[in-house]
């Protein structure tokens, strides 16, 4: 299947690799107000993609935790994966990525950087 951008999203997107994963549920799917067309890595807590803001028009990297939470629902796995995004967010480095956003899109919670 052929993928489309939008003018933005190919200027954005054009140099950036693109990693084939069949098996990739977040592939080309949306998250919030991100589009993720391609996968860089995983770890242990979430998957990170290569994302593309639609609201403010640039590109960021976007990890989506592991496990899709039910409301009200909380593991420890989950309180790290905050506790990691609200430490970056503190740390001003130019060596430290910035912390967009940190947020749950129908159960699935992710950050933006």
């Amino acid at each position: 299947m052929q993928e489309r951008f939008t003018t933005h999203e190919a200027v954005a997107l054009r140099d950036l690799p693109r990693r084939r994963k069949t098996d990739d549920p977040w592939r080309g799917q949306f998250i919030g107000r991100f589009r993720l067309p391609a996968l860089p890595g995983q770890g242990k807590m979430g998957v990170v993609y290569i994302g593309y803001d639609l609201v403010l028009h640039r590109v960021a990297a976007v990890k989506v935790f592991n496990r899709q939470m039910q409301r009200g629902q909380r593991c420890w796995e989950l309180d790290q994966f905050i506790r990691e995004a609200r430490a970056a967010a503190l740390a001003e480095h130019p060596n430290i990525v910035t912390i967009y956003e940190i947020a749950e899109d129908k159960g699935h919670f992710f950050i933006a950087m």
